[in-house]
C-alpha cells in the first residue's frame, strides 16, 4: 500500500489504494531518461495510478495536475496548450495508456486489448 488515496493527492485519513508496479522498458530519448510501466491498480480510487505515481517522485509524462508543475493545469484552461507547456510537460496528454482491461459484467469476463498508440510510440523513440 502506498499511503490512503483521497483521489487528488495521498492523505494519511483517505481510503486504501493499492497500486502494482513493474517495469517494462527503460529508455532515453532527447527530452531524458524514461521507463515504461505496467501498472495495475488494485482498488480503484480517482486518479490512482497518477497520485501514486506522483507522490513516488515519477509523475507521467504529460500529467498537468500531477506532474512536474502542479499550475500546468490552471495555465492550460488559461492559455489552452502553449509552447511553454509542450517544454514542461513533453506531451499534450497523459502518457497513460490501458492496453489490456479484464473485467466480470454479467456473468462473464470481459477483455480488451488494444496496442500502444501511436504518439506513444513515437515519444518512446523520439
Amino acid at each position: 500500500m502506498l499511503g490512503r488515496d483521497v483521489g487528488l493527492a495521498i492523505h494519511p485519513a483517505g481510503y486504501p489504494a493499492r497500486t502494482k508496479f513493474e517495469v517494462v522498458q527503460r529508455f532515453e530519448n532527447r527530452w531524458g531518461r524514461f521507463a515504461l510501466i505496467n501498472c495495475q491498480p488494485i482498488t480503484g480510487r480517482t486518479h490512482q495510478i497518477r497520485v501514486h505515481l506522483a507522490s513516488l517522485g515519477f509523475p507521467l509524462v504529460g500529467d498537468k495536475i500531477y506532474g512536474p508543475d502542479e499550475n500546468c493545469y490552471l495555465e492550460f484552461i488559461e492559455t489552452g496548450w502553449t509552447p511553454k507547456l509542450q517544454e514542461k510537460l513533453l506531451l499534450d496528454r497523459h502518457a497513460l495508456h490501458a492496453t489490456k482491461l479484464r473485467f466480470p459484467f454479467r456473468d462473464r469476463e470481459h477483455l480488451y486489448e488494444t496496442p500502444l498508440p501511436s504518439d506513444l510510440q513515437g515519444f518512446i523513440l523520439a
